[in-house]
């Protein structure tokens, strides 16, 4: 390979362009991530809600547990 006359700085900066964007790309994964697992959340918490509204008709336990 042969090199020219300002290719290792080319090489360089290319390099550093493509850790930015690996960068970028883990930070979006991480609220990805983030968001998903509040998603998780809050579907459990929807789920154990509707659990205790099936299996109980008195008003007041039912309030107990949502509360």
């Amino acid at each position: 390979m042969s090199w020219q006359s300002g290719s290792a700085e080319a090489l360089a900066a290319r390099i550093q362009e493509l850790e930015r964007e690996v960068a970028d790309c883990a930070a979006n994964n991480q609220r990805l991530v983030d968001d998903t697992r509040r998603r998780v959340a809050q579907l459990t918490a929807l789920q154990e809600t509707t659990r205790a509204v099936a299996s109980t008709l008195d008003q007041e336990s039912l309030l107990r547990l949502i509360i």
